[in-house]
């Protein structure tokens, strides 16, 4: 089966199809954020729909004008308040949008953290699916009264394709209202909303069938009205399936705004702190865990861009920084520029230190980079301790394609980098998630891509004894950035 899939994302729609387990030609179509007051980051649904379905049509254009399936990727966690016949009440509230803080208070309030993680997998913050509907419900009581439903991005997609407001786990336990015991929508958190079941979409398995094209989106997409839609999948797991995490053991790091390394389990973990996402597998039977670093390529593309090297090829990056690592042992870089939570449940801020007057924008772009593999080196300890520790990680996205990078990955982590030849993991996991509908998933056969990098011992060394030092001095990062208000 062609099946064409989609990559709905915070900035842009991406679109493509495959042909033979591999995919076509990639197509793109943007949208904004709109940032109309503190805190607030909000969407328009339909530029989702319309970009998804642009993108759609150029690359169905592309293979001849035709397919028989389309499947969604999808960013996770956006509000969509929708009248009886589907129209958006007002603009989504973005996952980025942090109004919602004294909600997060009041839903800790009714239930502990350690419920929360026990029941959900995730503890209620400023940007929760949950905290944003409370603060709707008390902020904007008349969008509240008149949504027939609160839609996420999936499954507005969905509704508009199909006529059927469908989402599924993966998508479902990003709202933090899922009850992982069950699979079904939390009955404590809908109490606490306000709401019945029948408010929110019905959660179905991903990659099955929703339905077929509608006449509008048929035209809109250029595709026939019996282009049948998938169930599709929130796009780390997209990503898991796309870079070959379908199965324990296997864990994907994916490097993109943000990078998260996601591991596949046989079982559901419970993690006590938080720090890792817990919850279902897209594929039956397995489950999922993934840390992510909010500002992952984004710490480097704005390091660049403070910096004056926005445009420097990444190659001639690469060159500059390559021997720079002995010469820069004592600069530190704590990438929190997205307000991350690394230590005691507070936000925390970017910190620079150890700079001197010898050193120039490619030290800061070196320290960029090793600040993000430390990061990732500091969530190893939380899978080893339940069983979910990788052998090896499957690098995608486009920091793979830095060498220098991927050499810094290996010797902090310690684990062999494999680098397949997949730049677009989450358009091919989710366009294979609906090419293979019914008929049971078939693992993707990555093709070799840009060398493996293994562990050197020197270069271990150092960012062993490197590491060690970032871990000691990030309470007093934190403890420094709380103290300037950050």
């Amino acid at each position: 089966m062609r099946c064409i899939g989609i990559d709905v994302g915070t900035n842009s729609a991406r679109a493509a199809a495959v042909e033979h387990g591999r995919l076509s030609a990639v197509f793109q179509q943007g949208y904004s954020i709109a940032y109309p007051g503190p805190g607030a980051a909000e969407q328009d649904p339909q530029a989702w729909y319309r970009a998804a379905l642009g993108a759609a049509r150029r690359a169905a254009q592309a293979g001849g004008g035709s397919a028989q399936g389309l499947c969604f990727s999808t960013q996770g966690g956006c509000l969509v308040p929708v009248d009886a016949l589907g129209a958006p009440l007002m603009p989504a509230i973005s996952w980025l949008d942090t109004r919602a803080r004294a909600q997060a208070q009041a839903l800790l309030q009714a239930r502990s953290a350690e419920e929360w993680l026990r029941v959900t997998g995730a503890v209620p913050g400023a940007y929760s699916f949950l905290s944003h509907l409370l603060w709707l419900r008390q902020e904007r009581p008349d969008v509240f009264s008149r949504a027939a439903l609160f839609l996420t991005t999936l499954d507005y997609l969905n509704l508009r394709l199909t006529g059927r407001a469908v989402l599924d786990r993966t998508n479902a336990q990003m709202t933090g209202m899922l009850d992982l015991r069950t699979g079904q929508w939390d009955a404590f958190s809908l109490e606490l909303a306000g709401i019945g079941p029948e408010k929110l979409p019905q959660i179905l398995p991903s990659g099955c069938e929703v339905g077929r094209l509608t006449a509008q989106a048929a035209a809109d997409a250029g595709l026939a009205e019996d282009t049948r839609v998938f169930n599709g999948v929130h796009d780390q797991y997209a990503c898991a399936l796309g870079g070959g995490a379908t199965k324990p053991g296997e864990a994907v790091l994916s490097c993109g705004t943000a990078w998260v390394l996601l591991a596949a389990t046989k079982s559901l973990l419970q993690e006590e702190s938080g720090a890792l996402a817990c919850g279902f597998h897209a594929l039956p039977g397995l489950y999922g865990a993934f840390y992510a670093v909010s500002a992952g390529c984004q710490t480097l593309n704005w390091t660049l861009a403070q910096t004056g090297l926005s445009g420097v090829p990444l190659e001639e990056v690469n060159r500059e920084c390559a021997g720079r690592a002995e010469k820069n042992a004592g600069l530190l870089f704590y990438p929190y520029l997205a307000g991350d939570v690394p230590l005691n449940g507070q936000p925390c801020r970017a910190t620079l230190c150890g700079m001197r007057l010898d050193m120039d924008a490619y030290d800061i772009a070196l320290a960029a980079m090793e600040a993000v593999a430390f990061e990732m080196a500091r969530a190893l300890p939380l899978f080893a301790r339940h069983g979910a520790a990788p052998e090896r990680l499957v690098m995608v996205g486009g920091a793979a394609q830095s060498g220098l990078w991927a050499d810094i990955v290996a010797n902090v982590t310690g684990l062999p980098v494999v680098r397949p030849d997949v730049r677009e993991a989450a358009l091919l996991g989710a366009a294979a998630l609906g090419a293979c509908a019914g008929e049971g998933w078939r693992p993707i056969e990555l093709a070799p891509g840009l060398p493996a990098m293994a562990p050197d011992a020197v270069r271990g060394a150092f960012y062993r004894e490197k590491l060690a030092r970032y871990l000691q001095g990030l309470p007093h990062a934190a403890a420094l950035s709380q103290a300037a208000g950050g």
